[in-house]
């Protein structure tokens, strides 16, 4: 009723009482898409008024006109009830509604959309500057009113929410409900009511619900643990009490489909009194093994970073860093590269020589190592073994990218290794911890790991042997390799990347017609699998490249990505063509190597056409040069000397 009264107040006072709208839409709305990518405004209400003729309905998209409904009132008794729907699409486009009783207005409203909604809880980390980007199709609810174009969700939510707009074409809603300097005990809920204003987490809800869009929430972001980090005792129960959460969650929003929860950076020394902060992080990075519906975010490594909080480049850099993983998990269509777009965690750590004086470091997908942050400060310095830093000699990638080599500066009898121990590592000797990080090849940092258990493996492996020596696959299906007996930390390789591909489990995808070698490989043993990737029979059906342009430096190779979709027995699938293709092109601007393309001048919307069982489709793209390198910047009045700037060479 409070929102009827504000949208009476702003009409002329010639009509009131003309009518009473019970259901309307508010300025910036966003209303939730449904399963046809649509969302419904209802307007609804009671024209009061004896002696109108109708009712009028102007639906405008971005300012053009679209639809003028006119509906013939027919009276009962001194009153008409009138319900109007209108269902709009979810694209990058505003919609304005206007109702006339005749002539006289009784609704404008503008800036309406409909998306996704998505939740935000947390502290400080969370609530991230709200203000910094204004961002067109980024909408939130505050205050009891719709929003738009003010950055109130938060300065790294607006950037992923932007990337999500503009990547995926659909407008989000995010609703931020942190609060500064809370701990995990004060984002529950009140567990006899859920909508207790009293609690953030009611605080939270009722926005949710007052926005319409508690059934709709599609992820919840949560960025909390640092004001758990200033005793040991408060990180005791700190999985507990997120399990309680995360089930409140659940219960209050049903369409939740994921967790996205942000592992803390390193934590300000001055608060931290205890193994706390290393401790939190590591059960932060267990959540998404606990949780099949929780993936964990590193922040380490995030620039901009004061020991506590970010700059607005910092929080941006984080949100940009988000949405590889959020565009897998909410908004995957076929030619969407998903490879390593979570932050690497590690999965095995074990002794490789009898001697106890190497490690091995095994990880979900490619890291890599980097030696210092060219201030002196040195990766193996930051690994610890038992609590005790130091004790590394060097670290170097292992061959199948996946495992990080550790030799010591002795032997060890040492059971479990830290990686950035929140107590050395915070102040990095010198100043803020920022570098160096383990990264994937997408700049992702990995997950820091507290007292992981380092297992010992030199004793249970005598040989490595497949049971298959040569197999066959189609190309984009998978098969499984298997070894003789159990061999536990092998590792698999492909030494034929561009033919075939392995996992850390031993499935192999097919990827291009030819022979590819699989390499199984523990300590001083290995065995070589022959895999040859023949033609696939599955029927090409369409093809497509995943965007219609593409920016390029020139002399550097790059991916056009052309999907094709393809059928066998029944069953569709797609999957990247590129070396499949036949291309053509100008030879003047283009050149071809193994299924990537180089751009070899400059120039604006040069056609790259890709063609395959008689499906074509055409990538426009823009080539660059180099930019130029500032290395010297001067400040000088006509005829003045020149003057070096401090801080720039």
């Amino acid at each position: 009723m409070k929102i009827i009264v504000i949208c009476l107040l702003l009409l002329s006072a010639s009509f009131a009482g003309v009518a009473r709208l019970d259901t309307l839409p508010s300025n910036f709305q966003l209303y939730p898409r449904d399963q046809s990518d649509s969302g419904s405004v209802v307007i609804k209400g009671v024209v009061l008024e004896t002696g109108h003729d109708s009712l009028i309905v102007l639906v405008k998209r971005n300012g053009a006109l679209l639809l003028s409904v006119k509906v013939p009132l027919t009276y009962t008794g001194d009153s008409v009830s009138f319900r109007y729907v209108y269902r709009i699409r979810a694209e990058l486009a505003e919609y304005s509604f206007e109702m006339k009783v005749d002539d006289v207005s009784i609704l404008s409203v503008n800036n309406v959309v409909s998306g996704d909604a998505f939740v935000v809880s947390g502290q400080s980390n969370a609530v991230a500057f709200p203000g910094g980007w204004a961002q067109e199709y980024v909408r939130s609810y505050v205050n009891s009113r719709w929003v738009g174009d003010t950055g109130a969700a938060g300065a790294w939510e607006q950037e992923l929410g932007a990337l999500i707009a503009a990547r995926t074409g659909i407008p989000v809603a995010i609703i931020n409900g942190a609060e500064s300097a809370t701990g995990i005990t004060e984002q529950l809920c009140n567990p006899t009511n859920h909508r207790d204003a009293g609690t953030m987490y009611g605080r939270l809800l009722n926005r949710v619900i007052n926005a319409g869009l508690q059934n709709k929430v599609r992820a919840m972001f949560y960025y909390q643990g640092e004001n758990n980090t200033n005793r040991l005792s408060g990180s005791v129960g700190y999985a507990g009490y997120f399990n309680t959460l995360r089930s409140a969650w659940h219960e209050d929003y049903p369409a939740l489909e994921k967790i996205y929860v942000c592992q803390i950076n390193m934590w300000n020394p001055l608060y931290e009194v205890s193994e706390a902060p290393s401790l939190i992080r590591d059960i932060q990075r267990k959540f998404q093994h606990d949780y099949s519906d929780i993936a964990t975010i590193a922040t380490v490594g995030t620039p901009g970073y004061d020991g506590g909080h970010y700059t607005l480049i910092g929080y941006n850099m984080l949100g940009r860093s988000m949405f590889p993983l959020i565009e897998r998990d909410l908004y995957y269509k076929a030619g969407i590269d998903t490879a390593n777009v979570s932050s690497p965690d590690i999965v095995h750590a074990s002794y490789t020589t009898a001697a106890r004086d190497r490690i091995s470091l095994r990880f979900d997908q490619p890291v890599y190592w980097t030696e210092s942050d060219g201030k002196g400060h040195y990766m193996k310095d930051y690994f610890a073994l038992d609590g005790v830093y130091k004790v590394v000699d060097s670290g170097w990638n292992s061959e199948d990218g996946r495992t990080i080599e550790l030799k010591l500066k002795t032997s060890s009898t040492a059971a479990a290794i830290t990686y950035l121990h929140n107590t050395n590592a915070y102040h990095n000797e010198s100043g803020i911890f920022i570098e160096p990080v383990l990264r994937n090849s997408r700049k992702i940092a990995a997950l820091t790991f507290y007292q992981f258990p380092i297992s010992l493996d030199t004793a249970t492996v005598n040989s490595i042997a497949f049971t298959l020596m040569a197999d066959t696959v189609e190309q984009y299906d998978t098969v499984s390799v298997s070894l003789s007996g159990a061999v536990p930390g092998v590792v698999f390789t492909s030494l034929d990347p561009f033919v075939a591909a392995v996992s850390i489990d031993g499935l192999v995808t097919g990827k291009n017609i030819g022979v590819a070698r699989i390499v199984a490989s523990k300590q001083n043993y290995k065995d070589t699998l022959v895999l040859h990737v023949i033609s696939g029979t599955a029927i090409c059906k369409g093809l497509s490249f995943v965007s219609d342009k593409k920016q390029v430096l020139i002399d550097s190779l790059f991916s056009p990505e052309v999907v094709a979709v393809f059928e066998k027995g029944g069953r569709r699938f797609s999957a990247i063509v590129d070396s499949l293709c036949i291309w053509h092109y100008n030879s003047g601007y283009f050149a071809k190597s193994n299924g990537k393309i180089k751009g070899l001048i400059a120039g604006m919307e040069i056609p790259l056409v890709a063609s395959l069982s008689g499906f074509t489709d055409t990538l426009y793209v823009d080539m660059y040069m180099y930019p130029s390198i500032v290395k010297r910047i001067n400040l000088q009045t006509q005829y003045e000397p020149i003057k070096k700037i401090d801080g720039w060479i």
